[in-house]
């Protein structure tokens, strides 16, 4: 038999190369609410960023956080997008979660994103006007129950007086339209779109707590302890993902805007209204997760004995 050539092997080997599969994407659902901290993950996606990265995500959307964790409880997502207060909930009620990724913060006076607001039709001026009123807070154990319960406290006006409802929040500018409820706490892009609605809204506070000066989580990316175990090289690929998305993101501004109007479905003169800065670090800090528990033990949401170690992944 004549002998195959060097150069005929060769070929033959990067033919059988060219043949052979693409190596396989790892897939990953990830329950998601649809508020604006998400841009960075739907450009991701478009852009092909995950794949890039060996991830094939898929985006579930549910109703809220607590919605997220009881996708990831069943295992239908293997990571869910929250604010902090339903996950840290969960672990006081010894459910498995831990946050992986951090995505927003806050600080009084720097930066703030928890608008709570009335309708003028409510005639509420300030928070001592609440008392007696109908306000919404999205999901129960959400960052809103929490917000609305720390700024009425710190305004002596309790709980107990106001009636609260728990619509989610595409429903909330509706409801104060129609007179349904008086005040609301509402996440953007829900925010943009009450403020340029005939609701008029009197801004009554900013901040999910009441001027906390410390740096605080308002959202992130959590998954349970097993997941979290065993997949350390995928957290790592979502978060490199993420962080060249938001880059890109801070760079060219349009970019968002587009991404507001095609996928959020805003009007252009509500997208051009609305902030566009992400956080690049995507960092998971205690201490961030720290004003945020204290808080939740404050108004009795937790028990005493939950720290703030319980509820983040540890750095890989």
């Amino acid at each position: 038999m004549t002998p195959i050539r060097p150069t005929l092997a060769a070929l033959s080997l990067a033919a059988l190369a060219a043949a052979a599969p693409a190596q396989a994407q790892e897939k990953v659902k990830f329950a998601y609410l649809k508020t604006t901290t998400m841009v960075p993950f739907f450009y991701a996606d478009q852009k092909g960023y995950f794949k890039a990265e060996g991830i094939d995500l898929e985006l579930v959307p549910v109703q809220g956080g607590p919605a997220a964790a009881a996708a990831v409880a069943s295992g239908s997502a293997q990571i869910g997008y929250a604010a902090p207060t339903p996950i840290i909930i969960a672990r006081d009620q010894n459910q498995p979660y831990r946050f992986i990724i951090g995505l927003q913060w806050e600080r009084t006076p720097d930066t703030l994103w928890g608008p709570l607001l009335a309708s003028e039709r409510s005639g509420i001026k300030s928070f001592k006007d609440v008392a007696g009123k109908t306000i919404l807070a999205g999901p129960p154990g959400g960052l809103c129950e929490l917000a609305w319960r720390d700024w009425l406290a710190k305004n002596n006006v309790a709980w107990s007086s106001v009636k609260v409802l728990t619509n989610p929040f595409p429903q909330h500018q509706a409801a104060l339209e129609v007179g349904n409820a008086d005040a609301s706490c509402t996440p953007e892009p829900f925010f943009s779109s009450i403020k340029a609605s005939k609701v008029k809204p009197v801004v009554l506070g900013m901040g999910y707590l009441a001027e906390e000066k410390r740096r605080y989580l308002i959202d992130g990316v959590f998954a349970t302890d097993a997941w979290i175990a065993t997949n350390g090289k995928t957290i790592g690929a979502i978060k490199r993902a993420v962080a060249r998305a938001v880059k890109d993101l801070n760079t060219d501004k349009p970019l968002v805007r587009k991404i507001l109007i095609d996928e959020f479905k805003l009007p252009a003169s509500v997208a051009d209204t609305m902030r566009s800065d992400y956080d690049p670090e995507l960092r998971m800090d205690v201490a961030d997760i720290v004003p945020v528990v204290e808080a939740l033990k404050r108004h009795g949401m937790i028990k005493p004995g939950l720290k703030a170690t319980d509820v983040v992944a540890e750095a890989k």
